[in-house]
Formats: structure tokens, sequence, C-alpha cells
């Protein structure tokens, strides 16, 4: 019986998942012929480029370590890379599909058993890693044949087997970590927060391990490869067993390898099923508030309506994540162009623009044409371009979902509603935008007045272009029948159209400068205030939309 409702469930998973990828609301449409096959071509081109990228990086590690005699390490190093992209990817997911799944409290009530249930869960978490996993590892394999390595077929059996034991260990620590947040925030009230500051250490680790001079990374880990193969000997002894597995001749090391993965698995299954239906069922235990009689403040209907925006945005670290991660990315770059700037020699700006135009590449081309003073107003347009990665109205009609009856319903034009939703943006985007200008203007020397107000005012008009955009996308190209607020900020196709077109309008100006107005004499400053002033008009065009006639009858439409 259990494996029967296992079976079951993991169809239902698949459908799921070929859900979420095709787009579509139900799952057994997405799983039409037409349809798997362009999402089997789309993940096979996929990882047939990413494929072809890693082989960059993996070929000069396999030469240098096969001529070392240490073909064990390369296979070492390259699961364990496999394994930390893995882990930082899925363990994102594992917490909300595993324990906060929409539809775990109605199985529960089913006559089915939770290990079936955490099964179907889990089962679903170890495809997603390995395809991870084998990405990786079968990249190596490859590489080590092109190379002129050598496999016999107990070898290649004994490598694939690896794969999936690699794939084991991932989900293991995956599970483990999301079963520990889920302990974690039954107990504490902001919990959104608490999974946005995970997800964000998972992806700043990501990037971390990927960004950087890779062909200094390799250079040093060939250089000290005789101490790097200590440290997999001591504490990452699972993925020298591994290694060790993966060259086919150590069958010892292999079920070592096997060990290492099958009992922590088993033991971190056993725990989580112990505690799944605990998890699952309970309720966070809220702070009792007492009540104190005070006086009454009263507040605006849009007022009120952009508080309850905010309170949907900041009670989802899905919609924190996904339409606010260029808030974060603004603020680090103004902090990275301080921290260059201080440290470089040249104190002016003169001489900053000068080593920067020493550099080859594309600044030292953009240096030339514009001139020092240009350098300096381009600093502004960088803020302005990451405006577009702030998209935080773009999904917001569309997470109202079926409660939209309850705005239309109220004695409210649309035009209030709609303005809510972008000064609801505005909110969280502008005081980090003000922030990230302020620290420019301090840290860079020798800004002169249009760049400092370019500076400031550049971000704050593209940040109010993204806004309203978003607004005006959502109406007319967003739907409302997302299963859940998550995927509803996360497969919203009309959430490209403020980023897509804050990233067009925001460039277009320099565009045609550089490849069409630069020899006609118009000079970069001359630019730049006209871009301000394409910017003021779209924005002042777009308000007035928002209290037109054609808006309210677009509102009126919405969900009939």
């Amino acid at each position: 019986m259990v494996e029967r409702m296992l079976k079951l469930l993991l169809k239902n998973r698949i459908l799921a998942l070929a859900d979420q990828f095709s787009g579509q609301k139900k799952g057994k449409r997405a799983l039409d012929v037409r349809r798997i096959a362009v999402l089997a071509g789309a993940a096979v081109l996929i990882l047939a480029v990413g494929g072809f990228l890693l082989s960059g990086i993996l070929g000069p590690l396999y030469t240098n370590m096969a001529e070392s005699g240490m073909e064990w390490l390369y296979f070492a190093m390259t699961g364990g890379v496999a394994f930390l992209v893995s882990f930082m990817f899925t363990s994102i997911y594992a917490q909300g599909a595993i324990f906060e799944a929409k539809d775990n409290e109605m199985l529960l009530a089913m006559p089915i058993s939770p290990a079936a249930i955490l099964g179907s869960r889990i089962a679903s978490l170890y495809f997603l890693n390995f395809l991870f996993d084998a990405a990786f590892m079968a990249t190596a394999g490859i590489v080590k044949l092109v190379q002129g390595g050598t496999a016999d077929a107990a070898g290649v059996i004994q490598y694939v087997i690896c794969i999936f034991l690699l794939t084991l260990f991932s989900t293991t620590l995956s599970c483990l970590l999301g079963w520990l947040v889920s302990m974690i925030t039954r107990r504490i009230r902001r919990k959104a927060m608490f999974q946005l500051f995970i997800s964000l250490a998972l992806l700043g680790g990501f990037y971390a391990i990927i960004l950087g001079d890779l062909n200094r990374h390799i250079q040093t880990i060939t250089e000290n490869s005789e101490s790097i193969a200590g440290v997999f000997r001591g504490v990452l002894y699972p993925f020298y067993a591994m290694g060790a597995a993966c060259t086919g001749k150590d069958f010892g090391m292999f079920l070592i390898f096997a060990a290492c993965c099958i009992l922590p698995f088993g033991l971190v299954c056993f725990v989580m099923n112990k505690s799944f239906v605990r998890i699952v069922t309970s309720r966070s235990a809220l702070k009792k508030i007492r009540y104190e009689a005070g006086k009454l403040k009263s507040s605006s209907a849009i007022w009120a309506l952009t508080k309850k925006e905010l309170t949907c945005f900041f009670n989802s670290s899905s919609y924190m994540l996904n339409t606010g991660l260029g808030l974060l990315i603004s603020v680090g770059l103004t902090i990275m162009i301080a921290v260059n700037v201080n440290n470089s020699a040249a104190g002016k700006a003169a001489e900053t623009a000068e080593a920067v135009q020493s550099e080859p590449g594309f600044l030292e081309r953009i240096g030339s044409m514009i001139g020092p003073d240009g350098l300096m107003l381009m600093l502004g347009l960088i803020l302005a371009v990451f405006a577009a990665f702030v998209y935080i109205s773009g999904p917001s009609i569309s997470v109202e979902g079926n409660n939209i009856w309850i705005l239309k319903s109220s004695p409210l034009r649309a035009s209030e509603i709609l303005k809510s939703k972008v000064y609801a943006h505005l909110t969280v985007a502008v005081p980090i935008s003000l922030v990230s200008s302020l620290i420019l203007v301090i840290t860079v020397p020798g800004m002169h007045l249009l760049a400092v107000v370019y500076a400031f005012l550049m971000p704050l008009l593209a940040h109010i272009f993204c806004a309203q955009i978003g607004v005006i996308a959502n109406l007319y190209f967003g739907r409302l029948n997302y299963p859940s607020m998550a995927k509803a900020v996360k497969s919203n196709s009309a959430a490209l159209i403020p980023l897509l077109s804050t990233g067009a309008v925001t460039l277009l100006p320099f565009i045609l400068y550089f490849s069409v107005l630069k020899d006609t004499g118009i000079s970069f400053r001359m630019i730049t205030i006209i871009s301000l002033g394409l910017m003021a008009v779209l924005n002042t065009g777009m308000f007035a939309f928002l209290h037109s006639a054609a808006a309210q009858k677009r509102w009126n439409a919405i969900g009939q």
C-alpha cells in the first residue's frame, strides 16, 4: 500500500515540476508529447552549453593532476564543487518543498502514510540535485576520455554509481538544512526575514565560488596540490573516497564512499519522518499582545493600501529575494566603487579617470570617448540600470490571486489602488537608492555638479519608471490563477516587462550616442540631460495613465 501511494505521489510531483517549468495551469496538460520534447531539448541544450564552458576549466586541471599522478584529486575536487553548487541551490528549495508545501495538510488528512508523502518530496529534491551533480561529473568524465584517459566497463559503472551516491550526499545536507530551518522558524515571528537571510547567504557563497580569476585559482590549486590533497585525505575524507572510487581502481574506497552517503541519508530520513507530522501541523507560537486603549489614528485609503502591499512584500522571502535583489546589488556596487577609489593612489577625479583609462578593454574605450567628466556621469547611469532589477510592483496584481474581488468591491477608484502598488515599490526602493547615490557622491572625489545631480536624479527616475511600468504591465498581462504567491512572483512573465523596459529606456540614449550621435558634435553632457528629460516625460505620461478612464476600464475587466 505504501509503495503504491509513493508511486502516485511521485507521479504527482513530476506533474508539478512539469507544470512549473512549462508555465501551464494543469500538470496533465504540461506533459503532452510536444511539451516534453521542448523541455527535454531545452534541458539538453543548457547542459551541453554548461558542460562546454565547464570543460574549459576542467581540461587544464585534469592535465596537471594526471601528470602529477593524482587523478583522484581531480575527481574529488570536481565532486566537491558539484556538491556545493547543488546544495546551495536546492537547500533554498528544500524547506518550502518538503515542510511548507500547500498540499501537506490535505494529504495528511487522506489515508496516506506520512512516510510516502515525505519520500515523494525527498525524491523530487534528489532529482534536482542530480541535474547539478550529473552535469559536473559527466563533464569531468568526458574531459578525462578526451584527454587520453582510459576506463573499462566496470570502472564506468562504478563512476556512474558514484554520481548517484554524490547526489544522495547533497540531498542529505539539503534535507538537513531544510529540516533545521523549519524547526527554527516554527518558533519565530519573522520567519520570512530569516529565510531571506539563509537564501542570501547561500547565493553569496555560490557567487564567491563562481566569480573571480579562475585561471589564477587553477594555478594556485596546481601549485599547492599536495597540501590540498592532505585536506581531502583528512577533513574532506568522503570526497577523497569518491575521487579514488571514480578512478575505477579502488573498490574498497567505493564501498567507503557508499557508506558515507547511504548511512547519513538513512539517519536524516529517519529523523525527518519522526518529526514531519509535528512540523507540518504545528503553528508558530505568536507573542501575545496586550491591548491598550489609545487614540485612533486615521490615514488615507492609498496609504492603508500601501501598508498592505508592504506587509505582503516583507512577509514573503520569495517576493523579497526575486524582486528586491537589485537593491542589495546596487548598495554592494557602490561600496565596491568606494573601496576601490579609496585604495587607489589617485586622489583627484582626473587621476582616477586616467587610471581607469590605463586599463585595457571596455572602460579604456569609453573613457577615451567621453573623458573624465563623462566617466563620473557613468556612475549614476550604472545605478539607474540596476533599478531595472528592482521590480517589486511587477507581480503586485497577480499576487492578489482569488482575493482580487476584495479590492474590486471596495469603494475605491482604480487609480487609488494602482498608485498604492507604485508607492509600496517606491517606499522600499527610494531610500536605498538615495543611500547608494550618497555613498558615490561622498567617496568618489572630484564629482562636478551635474554628475552629483545625475547620480541622485537618474536612479530615482529609473525606480519611478520601473514601479509604474510594472503595475501597468501586470494590469494588462498579469494572471490571477497562480497557486501560490511564490509562483506568482517567480513564474510571472509580466514581471520581465519592467525589467527589460527600464533597462532599455535607461540605456537607449547612450546606445544611440555611442553608435550614431558621437560624431555629430552632441556632447555627452547633453545626452545625460536628454536622458533625464526622457525619463521625466515617460514617468509623467504613465502617472497620467493611471488616472485615466482606460486604466479604470482595464481594472474593471480583471478577473472576469
